[in-house]
């Protein structure tokens, strides 16, 4: 499996660098949080505004890279399923990464200091569902990266079925949702929608691996 640590160590450092570049014109505090309508409600220390995401851009993906080469199984995975895998991993750095520039550094500089609700639901459709769903489907049985419900980690093909089944809902709602970010205007619906639509196949996922469970699909272990 290659290496996912890598790309999420020079995305941080990237961020930093844009951060710094910005620290002169940003004011001594920048928001970190806003309401409903985009209008900041929380301030902290520039420090903390500008470096966040870029720390946590390379430490969550490195403290899911360290859980997970702990898996044995995941060496006998074949070449698709390892990509697959340090793709999955490498994620909050991608995702962070275009939340921290296109988002959080935006409102920091800008003189009403209002947040990017569209591009910042743009992005989860993106990352988090899109180019999640995508790699769900080569992803193998383990016990580390995936779907991961008590059902698929007993099953093997408990775990295929949901994973097949999973990338085409991520895939589909994503798009979905990318649409949605790119059409309804900010506020309480755009909120609601976005939610939904986020959270929405997280859950369904999880039932829907518990319903199939319940079906003559065999009893094959899982490796681990």
């Amino acid at each position: 499996m290659t290496n996912p640590v890598g790309l999420a160590a020079v995305l941080a450092i990237t961020s930093i660098i844009l951060a710094a570049f910005k620290w002169k014109v940003t004011p001594d505090q920048v928001p970190l949080w806003w309401d409903i309508n985009a209008h900041p409600i929380w301030w902290v220390p520039r420090w903390l505004g500008l470096f966040l995401f870029p720390v946590l851009q390379f430490l969550i993906p490195y403290i899911i890279y360290q859980l997970v080469v702990r898996n044995s199984n995941l060496e006998r995975h074949g070449g698709e399923s390892k990509h697959a895998v340090a793709h999955i991993i490498g994620l909050p750095a991608l995702f962070l990464f275009f939340v921290q520039n296109f988002v959080i550094l935006e409102s920091a500089t800008s003189v009403s200091h209002d947040f990017h609700p569209h591009i910042f639901a743009a992005s989860i459709a993106l990352w988090l569902l899109i180019w999640l769903g995508y790699n769900l489907w080569y992803v193998e049985p383990n016990s580390a990266v995936g779907i991961l419900t008590p059902w698929t980690l007993s099953n093997a093909t408990i775990w295929k079925n949901t994973h097949d089944h999973t990338g085409w809902v991520f895939v589909i709602f994503g798009i979905i949702l990318l649409i949605f970010s790119l059409a309804v205007p900010k506020g309480l619906v755009f909120l609601i929608g976005v939610l939904i639509l986020w959270l929405g196949p997280y859950i369904y996922v999880f039932f829907y691996s518990y319903f199939i469970s319940s079906a003559d699909v065999g009893s094959e272990p899982l490796l681990d």
